[in-house]
């Protein structure tokens, strides 16, 4: 359906000018520039900067971390927006680094990443090992029981007399009642 979607969508920008130029517009006044970042909200909120000035993004219940880097020279028009981190054990590592810092900055953004930003991910993590460990318990608790049920059956019993001449009591009924039905 997105596709479907996407498709009539490029199709309507692309037959009329109109919307061409409307794209256009809007397109210009969001694009970045020194003073503004070009849509920061795409990259989520602003967890804080380090020592040179770079600032650090993550986006709601996204582990990632992007960080914006000002651009070096006046003429580059891409804004240096990168992904610094993308699983938890990168996060984990890039958080260690600004563990020892003495820098002011590093040192609050190392405190809400460390505080505010890993925890949930960290529990999220732990719980899906707890599912993952109780799912591959249940499952070896099944073939262990399978497997004794298995060497039970395959046992030879020692049954009663009575049992095995009721049992071909029965067996020798069925078949006559059977011999009967098959000559009726």
């Amino acid at each position: 359906r997105l596709d479907l979607l996407y498709v009539l969508c490029e199709n309507r920008l692309a037959a009329s000018e109109a919307c061409g130029a409307e794209v256009e517009a809007m397109a210009a006044v969001a694009a970045p520039t020194e003073e503004f970042l070009g849509h920061p909200e795409c990259h989520g909120d602003a967890l804080g900067a380090d020592s040179d000035n770079r600032l650090y993004y993550a986006s709601g219940d996204d582990l990632r971390v992007y960080r914006w880097d000002k651009p070096r020279t006046k003429r580059s028009s891409d804004p240096g927006w990168g992904t610094v981190c993308v699983g938890l054990e990168e996060t984990k590592a890039f958080v260690a680094g600004f563990e020892k810092t003495k820098s002011p900055k590093e040192r609050q953004l190392f405190e809400y990443l460390s505080e505010t930003h890993l925890p949930p991910h960290i529990a999220a993590a732990d719980k899906r090992r707890k599912v993952e460990r109780q799912q591959r318990a249940r499952e070896e608790e099944l073939v262990k029981r399978r497997k004794g049920k298995e060497a039970y059956d395959s046992l030879d019993r020692k049954r009663s007399g009575r049992i095995s001449v009721k049992l071909a009591e029965i067996t020798e009924e069925r078949r006559v009642k059977a011999e009967a039905e098959e000559a009726a």
